[in-house]
């Protein structure tokens, strides 16, 4: 159903200001699942039909989902990491696109090392000109030397926007008389200047980026 006027039509039926039932009634109408319904009518402040317009723009615009990467990487990807350390890193993404990113869209693992991260995350409809952060749970492998891995933006079978490089490097096994310091919650802080399975420079305790 293409035409604005035929889908305002069936939603005068709908006289409820509830939005539990509004969101029921908008996914049941639109074959949307709730949390894409709910996106439409509260992105339009629960107005019906500036709800059904958005929508419409969004499945008949015909653009292609657009993205612009954000997040700065370059900390991470200069510094040395212990075998099995955990690493947080927050990835930012743009819709720079003239329409919402479609509900099905998620961030999927393609190729390389996935670090032990979720390899499909869910993303759902990002609304033009919006922003969003992801968060990637790495570990780093247990084999010294660099290692990298790829994600994609992806819409149904479709990538789109540029692949994210997570480019890290594991400097070699922590030797048994390696002076560390517990700091709690932001787990092992080791001495940069300790022989860490030969390499002396930049190795950082587990950290979010």
């Amino acid at each position: 159903m293409s035409d604005c006027d035929d889908l305002l039509r069936m939603f005068q039926s709908i006289t409820t200001t509830d939005h539990d039932a509004l969101i029921a009634q908008f996914g049941r109408l639109l074959a949307l699942d709730a949390h894409t319904s709910a996106f439409f009518l509260e992105s339009s402040n629960w107005n019906v039909e500036t709800a059904v317009n958005m929508y419409l723009a969004t499945v008949s615009s015909g653009d292609e989902p657009e993205a612009k990467f954000l997040s700065d990487l370059s900390q991470a990807q200069s510094a040395q990491f212990l075998p099995h350390q955990q690493i947080l890193l927050h990835l930012i993404f743009q819709n720079t696109g003239r329409a919402a990113w479609p509900a099905e869209t998620r961030l999927v693992f393609t190729s390389g090392v996935p670090f032990g991260a979720d390899q499909d995350i869910p993303v759902g409809p990002i609304a033009a000109g919006a922003q969003v952060q992801l968060d990637l749970n790495t570990t780093m492998p247990r084999e010294s030397g660099t290692h990298y891995g790829t994600w994609r933006l992806m819409s149904k079978d479709h990538s789109f926007g540029d692949p994210v490089w997570i480019i890290l490097t594991v400097a070699g096994e922590r030797p048994k008389d390696a002076m560390v310091a517990d700091v709690g919650d932001h787990g092992m802080e080791v001495d940069d200047e300790m022989d860490v399975g030969g390499y002396h420079d930049n190795v950082q305790p587990d950290m979010e980026l």
